[in-house]
């Protein structure tokens, strides 16, 4: 003979599981910004790498330009 659990067990599980995503929904939003900003922090990097690398090959008002640049964008972030 199978006895069932009845519709409380599952009721109950569904609820602590809406309880946790209620729980880790702003945590969730707030990684991903993060992420996010991580990601733009790394690519701006990766670009002022790359320009500083080439930059013997430009004039002095352009190595201050690109520097500036960078520090602008770097500040805002």
């Amino acid at each position: 003979m199978v006895v069932s659990a009845g519709p409380w067990p599952s009721e109950k599980s569904e609820m602590n599981t809406l309880e946790i995503n209620k729980k880790l929904r702003p945590q969730r939003a707030e990684n991903k910004q993060q992420f996010i900003n991580t990601k733009e922090k790394c690519l701006v990097t990766q670009l002022a790498y790359f320009l500083a690398k080439g930059q013997n090959t430009y004039s002095k008002f352009h190595r201050l330009t690109i520097t500036k640049v960078i520090n602008d964008v770097l500040s805002s972030l």
